[in-house]
């Protein structure tokens, strides 16, 4: 048997089950008395949606998005006007640009054309052959494209003009950022591996060829697009010897800058070319260790010597060399060819993106190259300087020392930072060293629970953009001009919390009748919408849409899909946006407007219109703990409230902001949860907990939230309390395996991609080599301390010590790769339990943290089995059973149900033991 037989034989097992169980349904999935299907998955792999693409022509008239299907696979592009009835699909397209007249849309289909459509029309120009399309080039009115399979393989277009330049045995092209010069690297068509370069002006038809050789690897444009460095490797040569060489326009030919040799060292080699300094004078690139070969750890004369004193984890340091070893950024003045070196070993630069005038770095230094371990390591301890790009020179930068997170500003002027207690931001000045608070004025709350306080510098760093947990400010880094609260407090008084639309359109100081748009999500309804603003007007601000939806939660935590959470996107030349809305009850749609009060609807996707479908509820209830928590009751809209449900609770951190969230139906959700349509349109209630966590004793808050969550729904006529069910994955499947130690409350419990043993994770090394500790000491853990301070805490909240405790049935769910819940911390749950005759499975995957493809497919069914025996009482499937022998493993999925009612027994403990 080869070794695609298992993987042959578990899809037929699993379309086999999944058809019978659709044959098995088919009495619910016809419409009978006017009563909807149910979702099963026969609709998983067919249900259609628009992927977060959208785009709106220049002049506003057209717009553009694609349709996906899972079980197709390619995408169809839609492209539609605004008005009127026009509309094109068109399959095969991965996407596709407007022409900047707002005439013709580009695009190649997977045929190898290169398709221009006439907007407004059917009218399809295609050129056979293209493989690739510069959409950067379109921009600026040039059609570039490469052809296949002829010795002319690259096309130069001038969409104003309509000339066109073709090039033969083209290998390679780059395009300067502007004013339209490119760089072709020609073959001519020989077999000797020499290569030529040419610059070619496309406004003036000048052509200069100025080099030849082997091996270039980059070229990259000074911003003025006068020059240009390349970098080349010569791989005939032992050690891949690299140069870089310079070249300014109209020059008779390019000089080698740098070599190996030239850089004054044996332990540096040169790796790559970065980008020139802002006006040109200096080319940044960077270097790397020269590496010695990996030891063999298994010749028997090597030993690992793991040291106390060791800065880095040898785990972690073998990681490093395996990955190439680091790189070192440097710096060459192209007139004097003197490289300085601006890291050194252990440093790294800090907002490499940070242009200003590009005459300094601000550079960190930390031995230990591990961040969660700042708060012990000694190594990991950040010393900070201010190097100069001009001469190397260092000065110390003692204040960065105890600074959490400093940012630069956008020209480099200014630092701006918040204290370690996050009440205030402060400001730095970099030419004289001033520190200022820029917001002791101010009575706010500056931490922001989804989203980076500091959104935008404004130009020539005049202001800077600052999101407070609700509002948005703008603030003079100087503190001279006052601070300008944009939405007037009303974010704070009214719990919205408020995020600038089209950021980038902001570039200086706002002035009075300066109007901006807002997205706005109310922390307590969850409804979302838009605020409009203008500077000046007194008052709130402008109500413009809010409902129960969901537009734009901009910078939202991932419980927002990104397919569904899309920034509303501007016509350049018309006061038009293109819009996507959606809602836990409606599929994501597009829409217009112009003013965000009234929108116009362009399309008309509602595959969930035809299925039982999901119908959200808000609660609020008080946790054990006295704090008021709130949480999402999913109900399908034949709920009957003189019937008795059961119901599952499925909870990670705090999900109430999804209210409105429209969740589509697949095997599983987010790779290892419940799908929530599934089981709610089978009967099934899903209630969705907020969770609230105390740092030192994280799983006191789970408790309390979701035990209280179980009383509550439990004194509720609809619900069967004798069969309610708890599951969770990742963070969520940690909660569960402590909950199943503590409580007897629930009938069935499923915990995936989960630690069971918080002592051994604490101390072990992840598949990637890292150290677990600073997930328990600083992360989503939240132990907030080591081991030894909270050694009871650690011991009550590990799940495998409490084992013993457990009457409710589990199934657990493990990827064997799974880097951050490993396998074996797993297994000890499963182990202990199986030890303790408790009813438990594990369900071992060749994945990591979730599941894909048919691995999906086989969990999603094996877990609505399990939950479908304990909470609706079906015959169990046969692996719960009997389970599934290793000898017949890819050949039997014992997915078959019993024929009648029995339930899974006793283990084989033995009485006594």
């Amino acid at each position: 048997m080869n070794n695609r037989t298992p993987l042959l034989l578990l899809f037929i097992a699993l379309s086999h089950w999944v058809f019978g169980q659709n044959k098995m349904l088919s009495d619910h999935s016809n419409y009978i008395g006017g009563e909807k299907k149910v979702v099963d998955s026969s609709v998983y792999n067919t249900w259609p949606s628009y992927d977060p693409r959208m785009y709106i022509s220049n002049d506003g008239k057209f717009v553009m998005y694609f349709e996906t299907n899972p079980s197709l696979q390619h995408t169809t592009l839609c492209v539609q006007s605004v008005k009127g009835n026009w509309l094109l699909k068109l399959k095969n397209v991965d996407d596709a640009f407007f022409s900047n007249n707002s005439q013709s849309v580009y695009f190649i289909n997977r045929g190898d054309s290169l398709c221009t459509l006439k907007l407004g029309t059917n009218l399809i120009d295609y050129i056979p052959n293209v493989i690739a399309l510069n959409s950067d080039a379109l921009k600026r009115d040039l059609l570039i494209y490469e052809l296949k399979g002829n010795d002319t393989n690259l096309v130069v277009k001038n969409l104003r003009n309509e000339s066109k330049s073709s090039y033969s045995f083209v290998k390679r092209y780059w395009l300067s950022d502007n004013d339209n010069k490119m760089i072709l690297q020609f073959s001519g068509g020989n077999t000797n591996g020499i290569d030529s370069l040419v610059w070619i002006n496309l406004n003036k038809h000048t052509r200069y060829a100025f080099w030849q050789g082997r091996g270039v690897e980059k070229v990259i444009f000074n911003d003025e697009s006068t020059q240009i460095a390349y970098i080349t490797a010569d791989k005939s040569e032992k050690g891949n010897k690299k140069a870089i060489w310079y070249y300014t326009e109209g020059a008779k030919g390019g000089d080698i800058l740098l070599t190996d040799s030239m850089l004054n060292t044996n332990e540096l080699v040169l790796n790559d070319i970065l980008r020139f300094s802002k006006e040109g004078e200096r080319l940044f690139f960077n270097c790397k260790d020269r590496l010695l070969p990996l030891p063999k750890v298994n010749d028997e004369s090597t030993v690992e010597v793991w040291s106390y004193k060791d800065a880095v984890l040898q785990s972690e340091q073998v990681m490093a060399l395996q990955n190439g070893g680091r790189s070192y950024l440097m710096v060459v003045n192209v007139d004097h060819h003197q490289p300085l070196r601006i890291e050194r070993k252990y440093e790294s630069v800090v907002y490499w993106d940070v242009r200003g005038k590009d005459d300094f770095f601000l550079v960190q230094e930390a031995a230990g190259m591990e961040p969660g371990e700042s708060n012990w390591n000694e190594a990991c301890q950040s010393t900070w300087y201010k190097v100069s790009t001009t001469s190397a020179q260092r000065e110390r930068m003692f204040l960065l020392d105890t600074i959490p997170f400093p940012m630069v500003s956008k020209e480099a002027n200014f630092l701006i930072y918040q204290n370690k207690e996050r009440t205030d931001y402060f400001t730095y000045e970099m030419s004289t060293g001033v520190v200022r608070n820029i917001t002791s004025k101010i009575k706010t709350d500056w931490t922001k629970k989804h989203a980076p306080g500091i959104e935008k510098w404004l130009d020539n760093d005049e202001g800077v953009v600052i999101n407070d947990h609700n509002d948005v400010w703008i603030l003079d880094p100087k503190g001279e001009k006052a601070a300008l609260n944009l939405t007037h407090g009303y974010g704070r008084r009214n719990d919205i919390v408020f995020f600038l639309l089209d950021i980038e359109s902001i570039h200086r100081f706002p002035v009075n009748g300066d109007r901006f748009i807002f997205s706005a999500f109310n922390n307590q309804t969850k409804d979302n919408g838009f605020y409009g603003v203008t500077v000046g007007k007194s008052g709130a601000p402008d109500l413009l849409t809010m409902g129960p939806y969901l537009y734009c939660a901009k910078y939202h935590p991932d419980f927002f899909p990104g397919n569904l959470n899309v920034e509303p996107v501007k016509a350049k030349d018309a006061q038009l946006y293109l819009v996507k809305r959606s809602s836990a009850r409606e599929s994501g749609n597009y829409y217009v407007t112009s003013d965000f009060k009234t929108y116009a609807k362009l399309t008309n996707l509602h595959p969930e219109s035809n299925y039982n479908w999901v119908v959200p509820e808000l609660h609020t209830w008080t946790s054990l703990d006295g704090h008021s928590l709130q949480g999402i009751l999913y109900k399908a809209e034949n709920f009957d409230a003189t019937k008795k449900y059961p119901v599952i609770f499925e909870y990670y951190e705090q999900k109430s902001d999804r209210l409105n969230v429209y969740i589509a139906p697949e095997s599983l959700s987010g790779y290892c949860s419940i799908n929530i349509p599934t089981y709610v349109s089978n009967g099934y209630l899903v209630f969705c907990p907020d969770i609230r966590y105390d740092i030192g004793d994280p799983m006191q808050g789970t408790y309390d939230a979701v035990i209280s969550a179980a009383h509550y729904m439990a004194r509720k006529d609809f619900v069967d309390s004798s069969k309610m069910a708890i599951t969770g994955c990742s963070w969520g499947g940690i909660q569960t395996n402590y909950l199943v130690t503590h409580s007897g409350l629930f009938a069935a419990a499923n915990a995936n991609s989960s630690l069971g043993d918080w002592v051994s994770s604490y101390s072990a090394l992840s598949l990637e080599g890292h150290s677990q500790q600073a997930a328990y000491e600083m992360g989503q853990i939240r132990m907030g301390s080591n081991l030894w301070e909270k050694k009871d805490i650690y011991l009550k909240n590990s799940p495998v010590l409490s084992a013993d405790k457990v009457t409710t049935p589990i199934l657990l769910m493990q990827g064997r790769n799974d880097g951050a819940c490993t396998f074996n911390n797993a297994m000890e749950f499963f182990t202990s339990l199986r030890r303790l005759g408790k009813r438990s499975w594990l369900l071992a995957y060749d994945a990591g943290h979730g599941l894909e493809g048919t691995y999906a497919v086989d969990f999603g069914i094996r877990q609505r089995q399990f939950f479908d025996h304990y909470l609706k009482g079906t015959p169990p499937p046969k692996w719960m059973m009997e389970g599934v022998p290793v000898e017949r493993r890819g050949v039997e999925s014992g997915l078959g149900l019993y024929d009648k009612y029995v339930t899974p027994g006793v283990g084989l403990l033995r009485a006594g033991k």
